[in-house]
């Protein structure tokens, strides 16, 4: 068997393969291959011979943590024949991958697993929460607030600048914000191979003399694929800067009550809506969407702030990481004045606090999903005292979300 980059005459049969295994429909699957072709270097294939039996690629991103902008490998479209699987080929294709996201300085991989523990066994950590609401349009109760909002439907490709300035505001704060470009944008959220993809700008009305400022914004997908009458409409990506903003997505979302069955809706585990609902008898399920993981330990570390107030060391241990192997053994991590200096150590002669834990624990520490006072009462991360008030420190409580889907 054989691991290489695919080429550009490889792509038909990576598309019958994705095709196969994520019921892709022909007019898409040849939209997605064009797409991937652009971006061969991060590919993998796995031949029998001259026969491609496996295939994945990533994306390069640039995603937030913390207020740092971090390289992020995106993988996507995992798929292997159904007669070749279970032969190890996707492990052997991640640590490929791995290694060259590492050696170009991304140290964070990021996914939607189709079954989590397959993946947890390669190393990556359940990071990203999200609620999925699914409700009728009636059941939100008139909207009283939105007062000067006014929500415009536009040309995503000709605004899409306009769309990530208010994509970057709306995530300033959020871990797993990552930048889309041009491209991203077009392929993943002006193009559905499911329905009808509609864009919208959240507008504040200015005077005579000011012009509107965008505010929010609001991507809508509308399918009949449920049958006739029953039509569905999901919430692709939304954003806002205000309450108001989001009041007027809302009332927005209701104005479709004669005409969609459900709305589904993926918000950030901490967005509660609730409140807008004049019957609450929906359904909200709190849920695992994306996995993370330090690809590069060292560079994860470096490439993020901390508090500026943070001046200690650590020694760090970590166990076996067996599609980042480079990530396993005996690390020391000095803090000062925001940056992180981290160096492989063989032991931990000079006996400084200390924490030893696996890489999925550390990746679930490093988004602030969990503290690592949590972590510890969980049994998964064995840590001193002295340590564990610096882990505090370093990685407070967050509440990282990320919006992609690849």
């Amino acid at each position: 068997m054989t691991i290489r980059v695919l080429r550009k005459e490889d792509l038909a049969a990576y598309g019958a393969i994705c095709r196969y295994a994520f019921a892709m429909s022909e007019s898409y699957t040849d939209v997605y291959t064009k797409w991937v072709q652009r971006q061969l270097k991060y590919t993998r294939g796995a031949f029998d011979g001259n026969r491609l039996v496996a295939g994945m690629w990533y994306y390069p991103y640039q995603m937030r943590v913390g207020t740092e902008l971090i390289g992020t490998g995106g993988v996507a479209a995992v798929a292997t024949r159904p007669e070749a699987r279970n032969g190890g080929l996707v492990r052997q294709m991640m640590l490929s991958s791995h290694r060259q996201m590492r050696d170009e300085g991304y140290p964070l991989a990021a996914l939607m697993p189709f079954k989590n523990s397959f993946y947890a066994a390669m190393g990556y950590a359940d990071a990203f929460m999200h609620r999925e609401y699914h409700f009728t349009p009636a059941h939100l109760a008139p909207v009283t607030g939105a007062k000067g909002m006014s929500v415009l439907p536009v040309d995503g490709a000709a605004n899409w600048e306009v769309l990530e300035a208010l994509r970057q505001r709306c995530g300033a704060a959020r871990t797993g914000t990552v930048r889309r470009d041009a491209a991203y944008w077009d392929v993943r959220y002006f193009k559905s191979w499911q329905g009808i993809r509609n864009v919208y700008l959240i507008q504040a009305t200015g005077s005579r003399k000011r012009l509107s400022t965008p505010m929010g914004f609001l991507v809508t997908t509308l399918s009949t694929e449920e049958g006739f009458g029953k039509v569905r409409l999901r919430v692709s990506d939304a954003g806002w800067l205000n309450n108001d903003a989001l009041a007027a997505i809302l009332r927005f979302l209701r104005s479709h009550r004669d005409q969609v069955k459900t709305v589904q809706w993926f918000t950030p585990a901490d967005v509660d809506l609730f409140p807008w609902f004049s019957d609450p008898g929906i359904e909200c399920n709190l849920r695992v969407k994306m996995m993370l993981k330090l690809v590069d330990l060292a560079g994860a570390l470096e490439k993020r702030t901390f508090p500026a107030g943070l001046n200690d060391s650590l020694h760090l241990q970590i166990d076996g990481d067996s599609t980042s192997p480079w990530n396993t053994g005996d690390w020391r991590v000095d803090w000062e004045a925001g940056q992180a200096r981290v160096k492989k150590v063989k032991a931990n002669s000079r006996k400084i606090a200390s924490a030893s834990c696996d890489i999925q624990t550390l990746a679930v520490l490093y988004s602030g999903l969990r503290t690592a006072s949590t972590l510890r009462e969980e049994g998964r991360l064995s840590v001193s005292d002295k340590a564990m008030t610096t882990l505090e420190q370093a990685f407070p409580s967050a509440c990282p979300h990320m919006e992609e889907w690849f």
